[in-house]
């Protein structure tokens, strides 16, 4: 049976001109946290109520406007200048991510806001046994937040927040080639090669406690195949939005 093809939610044509006018490469700071403030952050992930539960994935929410929300934006306000959150959380999973982008959605955007930068605070780290780390694509999405779920495996299902997209065609840098099969079989094993149709590597960041990782809200991305080997995956995401104005006006 075919696949419904079902294309990428547009946003307003004002915020994707800044979504790819902003568009840079995924950067590692490394070391930019100390041990007392990753403990400190682990300690707040306690006081984070639960938001949603999907099968091996927790996610908890840090409040607005609190002292996460807080300490984030003061730490990367140097680098990144002026930000909003429009998501994140506390995350502890056992399940490898499929591709997907943190865009948001035209309500929470309005129209003063784009997209901007993610900002992944890792709170496990790769060991000599098995790599953890971010896998990212060449291919941007301007439009809205999306799961990348071409293939029989995903038919059916709808996510709880993402739209489901299944025609890529509409992605910046589409390939329309199959994906290289020694990177599928190295990286991604947990997904369908199907899925990952017209979709190529830009780079790979392997995770350490300590560092940032900022890439663009727009970049494809998914975890690495770690099934198997770790329990559990924690990390502290930031999901930011800048005033369009600021970038265009």
């Amino acid at each position: 049976m075919l696949q419904q093809l079902i294309r990428v939610n547009r946003f307003d044509q004002r915020i994707e001109q800044a979504v790819a006018k902003e568009r840079s490469a995924p950067v590692r700071y490394e070391g930019l946290l100390n041990d007392k403030q990753v403990q400190w952050l682990r300690e707040r992930e306690q006081h984070c109520r639960l938001a949603k539960k999907n099968p091996g994935i927790l996610n908890f929410k840090y409040d607005k406007g609190g002292v996460v929300e807080g300490f984030i934006e003061s730490l990367m306000e140097p680098y990144l200048g002026k930000i909003v959150r429009h998501g994140g959380s506390f995350v502890s999973t056992s399940v490898p991510f499929h591709v997907h982008t943190d865009t948001g959605k035209t309500d929470e955007m309005g129209d003063q806001y784009f997209p901007y930068k993610n900002i992944l605070i890792p709170l496990s780290a790769s060991s000599e046994s098995q790599q953890l780390s971010t896998i990212f694509f060449n291919q941007r999405n301007f439009g809205q937040a999306s799961h990348f779920w071409r293939g029989e495996r995903f038919e059916g299902q709808v996510p709880k927040y993402n739209f489901k997209v299944t025609d890529y065609q509409d992605l910046i840098g589409f390939t329309n080639e199959h994906f290289d099969q020694d990177d599928y079989e190295k990286y991604l094993t947990h997904l369908p090669y199907e899925n990952l149709f017209g979709l190529s590597i830009d780079r790979i960041v392997e995770w350490s406690i300590g560092d940032v990782i900022v890439f663009d809200c727009s970049q494809l991305h998914a975890s690495n195949n770690f099934s198997g080997s770790h329990t559990e995956k924690m990390s502290l995401t930031y999901f930011s939005s800048k005033e369009i104005q600021d970038e265009l006006g």
